[in-house]
């Protein structure tokens, strides 16, 4: 089985070759990494509205997404948009309830490109702004890294997303609702009821080395909520970066109730009302 997964994948290898025009293409010097944390729950996005921003998952359903700039847009599960999957929660082969709920939420609507999985290329959904990835089971985070070709960077968003900055060739990065690398990191969703601090390690080992890597590479700092810091970027606080405090709101202020309770039908282990 293994074997002839490589082999279909070789066969595939040239549809990564479209991804060569998106090699240098930043237009401006910085881009923001919008990330799905809780903190953003607090945030106006529309402060980030004069940013290229490069984003994931559920933020399309944030109510002001309308006002970003999206020059990339992540869904970097395997095979998420088949009629059946492997739950990444459940870990059993069931019918895909996500799907259902991208499909009836439009998730796929806008023009700017999406990056997805390989593995999705054989889908009955198919656009002409979908771009796709792949690591041919190279694991090891290579800084050369090239979007057209092995890319072993989707074993989570944040490293796709900081993948395809580079590749863009942005100077700077500006992380946000990045929260898993606060000191103190945040456990949670911006869509769900509650989040939770953790004092456990999220990072691996090699994880951290990419994070240490990267920044000799690229400028790269990460926007915290207020009493929080980072030792992985260089952090400035909200308020400091916007001009304006923080505004505590629920998850039913930024996200419709009706999508809210899609979110909650998927059987992901959301923590929504």
């Amino acid at each position: 089985m293994k074997y002839i997964k490589r082999l279909i994948f070789f066969i595939l290898k040239n549809i990564l070759k479209k991804n060569l025009i998106f090699k240098n293409v930043a237009k401006k010097k910085e881009c923001i990494i919008l990330a799905n944390g809780a903190s953003i729950k607090n945030y106006d996005l529309k402060k980030f509205s004069n940013y290229d921003v490069i984003t994931t998952s559920m933020m399309f359903l944030h109510k002001d997404f309308k006002y970003l700039n999206i020059v990339a847009d992540c869904e970097v599960a395997p095979f998420i948009l088949y009629k059946y999957w492997r739950n990444p929660y459940s870990k059993k082969i069931e019918k895909n309830m996500k799907l259902e709920m991208l499909k009836k939420t439009n998730r796929f609507q806008f023009n700017h490109p999406y990056f997805l999985s390989l593995t999705n290329f054989f889908s009955n959904l198919k656009k002409k702004n979908f771009y796709y990835l792949y690591d041919f089971d190279e694991k090891k985070f290579n800084p050369n890294i090239d979007l057209s070709n092995k890319f072993p960077y989707l074993s989570g968003s944040l490293f796709c997303m900081m993948g395809i900055a580079k590749y863009m060739n942005y100077k700077k990065i500006i992380l946000i609702g990045t929260d898993y690398l606060l000191d103190t990191p945040i456990i949670g969703h911006f869509y769900e009821k509650e989040s939770q601090k953790v004092s456990k390690k999220v990072f691996q080992d090699i994880e951290l080395s990419f994070f240490k890597e990267i920044k000799k590479k690229i400028d790269i700092e990460i926007i915290v909520p207020e009493n929080y810091s980072s030792k992985v970027f260089k952090s400035l606080n909200y308020e400091s970066f916007v001009k304006e405090r923080e505004v505590k709101k629920k998850n039913y202020d930024i996200v419709s109730v009706e999508n809210l309770k899609l979110l909650d039908s998927i059987k992901m282990e959301y923590r929504i009302f």
